[in-house]
């Protein structure tokens, strides 16, 4: 990049690797809350300058740290399907690794309401 006086200006990029690093310190205080309620303030703030790239494994640190909290074997995520409104698309899961998987889609309304 040239300044205004016609010279070569060094820019320098985002550390995206740092920033993610910055991301990572709130996990320590995540869950060590003496409740339920300060340990979801805790996890929440795990996402409020998490990159794009970074979402996914997030939300699975967070279903990971929510398990082992609450002393349960599964968490998952599920999404509505824009193309079939009653049907749920399995997005994240968090689950020991000799568990069976759960299915990637079910009807709602099976479940739901």
């Amino acid at each position: 990049m040239m300044n205004g006086l016609g010279k070569r200006v060094k820019t320098q990029k985002p550390d995206l690797a740092g920033a993610n690093e910055q991301l990572i310190a709130p996990k320590k205080m995540l869950m060590e809350g003496p409740n339920l309620e300060l340990s979801l303030a805790n996890l929440s703030t795990l996402f409020i300058n998490v990159l794009a790239d970074r979402i996914d494994s997030t939300i699975e640190d967070a279903q990971r740290s929510i398990c082992e909290f609450l002393d349960i074997d599964r968490s998952t995520l599920w999404q509505v399907c824009k193309e079939e409104p009653g049907m749920l698309q399995l997005t994240h899961s968090y689950q020991p690794p000799e568990s069976p998987p759960p299915a990637e889609r079910m009807n709602g309304k099976d479940f739901f309401p």
